[in-house]
């Protein structure tokens, strides 16, 4: 069976986010609280993209996707930066207690 990139809970998510402005602020401020790799994989979620498919535009294998989006991974930044770039998004470092809006 062919998994889909997004569940009916990413899709009522992705609902809520475009309908309710402070819902989604306070989502992505706790967002940016967690691990990095974390947040890649939510974002992929909720942008509707296979780890496939971000692997056939990088030219690598699903499995280095998967775990560059495991919390333990350690890999270099520039990974990580290139799985931003192909989710039109890109990594920023925000000061602690700093408010992040969208």
């Amino acid at each position: 069976m062919k998994r889909t990139a997004t569940s009916p809970f990413d899709q009522d998510l992705v609902k809520r986010l475009k309908s309710d402005p402070e819902y989604a602020a306070s989502y992505f401020e706790e967002l940016a609280k967690v691990p990095l790799p974390l947040q890649l994989a939510l974002l992929r979620r909720l942008r509707g993209v296979t780890q496939q498919k971000i692997a056939a535009q990088l030219h690598v294998r699903q499995g280095y996707i998967s775990r560059l989006e495991k919390t333990k991974s350690n890999h270099l930044l520039s990974n990580y930066e290139k799985v931003a770039r192909v989710l039109h998004s890109k990594i920023i470092a925000v000061p602690e207690n700093a408010k992040v809006t969208f």
